[in-house]
C-alpha cells in the first residue's frame, strides 16, 4: 500500500506499515501491522474460494514484508503450507493476538538472513527464529554471507525447502 512513512519525512511510499523510528528494535505500528495482515487474509481467502488448498499456499516476505508474513503466520487461523521470512524481524512483541487456532507443529517457517545486513541486523533474524521456536513452531534458520539482499544460494535453499514442504 502507498502510505506516508514517518521516518522518511511523511513521504508517501510503498510500505506494509508506518515506520516511526529509524531503529528497527522499536515498537512496530501494530495498527498498520494488523491492517496489512487483514489485507493478506482477504487475498488468501479469495485464493481458497478459487479452489487452492490452504496447505499449498506459502507466504513469503522480505524485510518489512517478512515481518508481516511471520506475524500473519503466528496469528492467522488459515492453515498455510508454510512461511518464508527473509532478512526480517519480529513485530509481535507483547501482542495479544498471539496463539491462533493453528497448532504450531502444523506450520513450518523458514527464516533466512544475511550475516552482514546493515539494515536489519543479523541478531534480529536470530531473535525472530528464537521467538518462533519458543512458540513451538517448526522454524528452520539459514544464514548467508550477504547484506540486506537475496542471494542465489538462498534461492536454492528456499526452493529445496518448498519442495520438502509441498506434500
Amino acid at each position: 500500500e502507498i502510505q506516508p512513512v514517518t521516518v522518511n519525512g511523511g513521504a508517501f511510499m510503498r510500505s506494509w506499515y508506518d515506520i516511526v523510528e529509524t531503529s528497527i528494535e522499536r515498537s512496530a505500528d501494530m495498527q498498520g501491522v494488523r491492517k496489512s495482515a487483514e489485507r493478506i487474509s482477504k487475498i488468501l481467502n479469495l485464493q481458497i474460494l478459487d479452489g487452492i488448498t490452504c496447505k499449498r499456499i506459502f507466504l513469503a516476505g522480505f524485510s518489512q514484508g517478512g515481518a508481516i508474513a511471520a506475524f500473519f503466520g503466528v496469528t492467522s487461523k488459515i492453515r498455510l503450507g508454510g512461511i518464508i521470512a527473509m532478512s526480517t524481524y519480529w513485530v509481535g512483541e507483547g501482542s495479544s493476538e498471539l496463539g491462533s487456532d493453528i497448532k504450531p507443529n502444523e506450520l513450518p517457517f523458514l527464516v533466512t538472513h544475511g550475516r552482514d545486513d546493515p539494515v536489519v541486523s543479523f541478531k534480529l533474524g536470530v531473535k525472530l527464529n528464537n521467538v518462533l521456536s519458543s512458540f513451538g513452531f517448526m522454524s528452520e534458520f539459514k544464514s548467508y554471507s550477504m547484506d540486506h539482499s537475496v542471494s542465489p544460494e538462498q534461492l536454492v535453499d528456499i526452493g529445496q525447502w518448498l519442495k520438502n514442504h509441498l506434500n
